[in-house]
């Protein structure tokens, strides 16, 4: 199994049948336009980098939460 390949990976869309404006938070708007597009070819060479933005937008988001629970 090649990790680099993007027929190896399933993407969830945790919204299906939601428009992506509709969606409230960034990361989940990114992971559903992410799940929809997977299979198209500009997805197929960088879909691994694609995959860690959404990491790091989920817990900045997760930080961000907190720091205004703390602040607020």
């Amino acid at each position: 199994m090649a990790l680099r390949d993007v027929k190896n990976w399933r993407v969830d869309d945790h919204f299906p049948g939601v428009a992506i404006d509709d969606i409230p938070l960034l990361s989940d708007k990114l992971n559903s336009l992410y799940a929809r597009a997977i299979d198209r070819e500009h997805l197929k060479s960088s879909f691994m980098q694609l995959a860690g933005i959404i990491f790091m937008v989920k817990e900045l988001e997760y930080h961000f939460s907190n720091f205004q629970r703390l602040v607020i």
